[in-house]
């Protein structure tokens, strides 16, 4: 191993080294501010500084529950198949145009006005245009990614072209060439490093679009998985000591019956297990075991169970939205909602002696 590539092994390693110890020094400054380590734990799981433990977002990639809950491999995957379709749509599409555009004045003059036009155009611009087209996430994240992502390669193809030496292109006229052989053995190897140029900053917008494109339009992915963990994140709003009980974030603050928290986790739980009669009377025993269930409290239980929420929240959701076309997400929670129509009657009548 030579001298010089030791220095670009160990020299990325010192900057990682020095940036880790500055942030370090940050995290003891600014209160609340997480250490290298925390942020380490609450990624691969572990006990924090403060002592809590947890299972961190990235301890299990691999896993499965259903097509809408999945580990972060397969939200990567996802990703990348988006990403790499929308891509070598452009790079297929995007070469020969920019090789057209540098080798010919009457077609540069042709397409420049509508590359000038649609080149500044924001992906989120197209994204509820193409959404309303296609009515499919992949489709729609596809087409935003090869759409956003076609510029860079042709205006760097065409400069390409433009920059092989006039002398090249006379030698290529004495001999004969005929279009493909100037192309193929003149142009293009002068053009690569432009083109590979071009393709790098097409992948990059790629992912800006595809982190942009599935926050906006749900499904599986690394978009909105992100979106999905934002949106997870734990507030406490009560806080418990030897000394008392503090309540904060008093914006979720609200007054209701206590026994409104174990239908909200009754109902979640039995959704997700299909309605099992003996896990249900199982929570309601153990409930009951600390704090006795009054009749009242049982009779509000059976009222809000009996209330199809699950199926009109979704309903609701979708109608207020003012979207064009329905998440497959949402298709699937509506259809679990009707097939669990049988297994949550049989639970009613058998829990509540509850008769339809």
């Amino acid at each position: 191993m030579n001298k010089e590539t030791l220095k670009k092994i160990i020299l990325p390693l010192i900057v990682l080294v020095i940036m880790i110890q500055a942030w370090s020094m940050t995290a003891k400054f600014i209160s609340g501010f997480p250490t290298p380590s925390d942020t380490y734990i609450y990624a691969f799981g572990g006990t924090t500084s403060s002592g809590d433990e947890l299972k961190g977002v990235l301890s299990d990639p691999f896993y499965v529950v259903n097509k809408d809950d999945k580990g972060l491999f397969w939200q990567l995957l996802e990703s990348l198949k988006r990403v790499f379709g929308g891509f070598a749509l452009a790079v297929l599409i995007g070469v020969p145009v920019g090789l057209m555009v540098g080798m010919s004045k009457n077609i540069q003059y042709a397409l420049d006005p509508f590359i000038q036009i649609l080149k500044p155009v924001s992906p989120l611009a197209w994204l509820p245009l193409l959404l309303f087209a296609f009515k499919d996430i992949d489709n729609t994240a596809m087409s935003t990614i090869f759409i956003t992502s076609i510029w860079p390669i042709i205006i760097n193809t065409s400069l390409g072209v433009k920059s092989v030496n006039e002398d090249y292109l006379n030698v290529a006229k004495v001999l004969r060439f005929n279009p493909l052989e100037k192309v193929f053995q003149i142009i293009l190897p002068v053009a690569v490093p432009y083109i590979f140029a071009g393709m790098r900053l097409s992948l990059g917008i790629a992912w800006l679009v595809i982190v942009a494109a599935e926050m906006l339009t749900g499904g599986i992915g690394i978009g909105f998985w992100i979106w999905n963990e934002y949106n997870s994140l734990n507030y406490h709003n009560i806080i418990m000591t030897k000394e008392g009980i503090a309540t904060t974030n008093f914006e979720k603050f609200r007054r209701d019956i206590q026994v409104e928290d174990l239908y909200y986790f009754l109902r979640k739980v039995l959704e997700k297990s299909g309605w099992k009669i003996r896990l249900g009377d199982g929570m309601l025993n153990a409930y009951s075991a600390i704090h006795p269930l009054t009749e009242g409290e049982m009779e509000y239980l059976k009222i809000r169970l009996i209330y199809p929420e699950k199926f009109w929240k979704t309903a609701s959701a979708y109608y207020h939205s003012n979207k064009a076309w329905i998440s497959s997400k949402s298709i699937e929670k509506l259809k679990l909602s009707i097939r669990q129509t049988g297994e949550k009657k049989r639970f009613l009548e058998t829990v509540f002696d509850f008769r339809l």
